[in-house]
């Protein structure tokens, strides 16, 4: 029973070192957007969006690489951060990114080297995904409270997917007037 406890921990684990990696990878198309912006849906660009993430991303795989024995007594997160990873969404303006996390740059060049970097350092998690599945101690978070690897594995799959949804509605703002956009009709001749 606790070997197949084990196994499913660690497939789980496994899984969602891979969403993460995959998700950061997909960032790479968005980085030719880096300079767009509009107020209405964020006051960050495009890059600002996709350099946040990537220091969360950083952070994080600190965390996930190291042992609990340094660390300090944490209190658990809140019932109202286990309802966000359970739900998987994160209500936008909900929260403002910690200082060390928040976009420094204003002028972009091209991110794609500094994601596909990131995304290699989030592969690199999956050599360790039995150790991230067998640590139950708790890793602070700045905002969150306490969250156990797994937990901050799904952290991060859910803040890399929020930003996307921003970045996608941001680009989707600065698309060409005469681009065809999502439910547009066709007309025939």
């Amino acid at each position: 029973m606790f070997a197949d406890l084990h196994g499913k921990k660690s497939i789980d684990a496994y899984d969602a070192c891979r969403r993460v990696f995959l998700l950061t990878s997909q960032l790479k198309a968005r980085c030719k957007y880096a300079n767009a912006k509009f107020e209405k849906v964020s006051a960050w660009s495009v890059g600002q969006h996709i350099e946040h993430v990537l220091a969360v991303n950083a952070h994080a795989v600190l965390i996930l690489s190291r042992d609990a024995e340094n660390e300090k007594q944490i209190s658990p997160a809140s019932l109202e951060t286990l309802a966000m990873l359970e739900s998987g969404t994160i209500p936008r303006g909900a929260a403002t990114a910690p200082e060390a996390v928040q976009p420094k740059m204003n002028n972009f060049v091209d991110l794609t080297a500094d994601v596909e970097r990131n995304a290699n350092l989030l592969e690199s998690t999956i050599v360790i995904h039995n150790q991230i599945a067998s640590d139950c101690s708790l890793y602070a978070h700045p905002v969150l409270g306490g969250l156990t690897k797994m937990q901050w594995l799904r952290y991060l799959e859910i803040h890399i997917l929020h930003h996307m949804k921003i970045i996608a509605d941001i680009v989707g703002h600065n698309a060409p007037a005469d681009g065809l956009r999502k439910g547009a009709k066709v007309q025939r001749k």
